[in-house]
């Protein structure tokens, strides 16, 4: 799910424009948000407490980049933090990876 996300962000990104793709960034941000910390909860024994507070702070981070920069109409914001985000979830993908 953590490489899906960074997936779709890049190909979102390489075709982002504009006042829609904003609804689109918004959508595909709370999209994601909400499935990471689902599957978080599901997992949590199993991936051990450090990566699972990784991932819902990710989760929360995704989730405070659609509604407050949403809000604000920072576009080019709003894709700096996507593309960190994003670069994040390859991150955590890889420490769950090493921690099986």
């Amino acid at each position: 799910m953590l490489v899906q996300f960074y997936r779709e962000w890049t190909t979102f990104r390489s075709g982002a424009s504009g006042g829609t793709s904003m609804l689109a960034a918004n959508a595909l941000l709370d999209r994601h948000s909400h499935q990471i910390h689902d599957a978080v909860c599901d997992v949590e024994a199993i991936i051990g407490d450090d990566i699972a507070v990784e991932i819902r702070c990710l989760s929360a981070d995704m989730i405070e980049t659609t509604n407050i920069l949403i809000m604000l109409g920072c576009e080019e914001e709003c894709y700096r933090r996507g593309d960190a985000l994003a670069k994040r979830c390859l991150a955590l993908q890889r420490m769950v990876d090493a921690a099986r």
